[in-house]
C-alpha cells in the first residue's frame, strides 16, 4: 500500500492519503497516539469508499487492508512505549 503523509505531528498524529490503485478503495487514514501513565492509547482509522456494491466486491480486500492496518498499528504502539517519546512531550 502506498501513502503519502498530509499530516504530521510527531509521536502523535500520522494523517495519510492512499496513492496508487488501492486509492479508489481506501481513501486514507491516521494513527492518533495518547499518552498515558500506564502506556498510551492509540487510535487507527481508515476511511474507506464504500458503498453496498464495492463493500460486497471487495470484502476479503477490505478485510486484509483492515488486517494489516491493525498489525502495522500494534508494531507502533509497541516501538513507542519502549522508545522516550513521552519524555519528548
Amino acid at each position: 500500500m502506498k501513502s503519502m503523509v498530509t499530516k504530521l505531528i510527531p509521536n502523535r498524529l500520522y494523517r495519510f492519503k492512499t496513492v496508487g490503485g488501492l486509492k479508489l478503495l481506501l481513501a486514507g487514514g491516521s494513527f492518533e497516539i495518547e499518552p498515558t501513565e500506564n502506556g498510551s492509547i492509540f487510535t487507527a482509522t481508515l476511511d474507506f469508499h464504500m458503498g453496498k456494491l464495492i463493500s460486497k466486491l471487495f470484502k476479503k480486500k477490505v478485510q486484509k487492508i483492515s488486517q494489516h492496518m491493525i498489525e502495522e498499528g500494534k508494531n507502533l504502539k509497541k516501538i513507542l512505549e519502549k522508545s522516550d517519546y513521552k519524555q519528548n512531550l
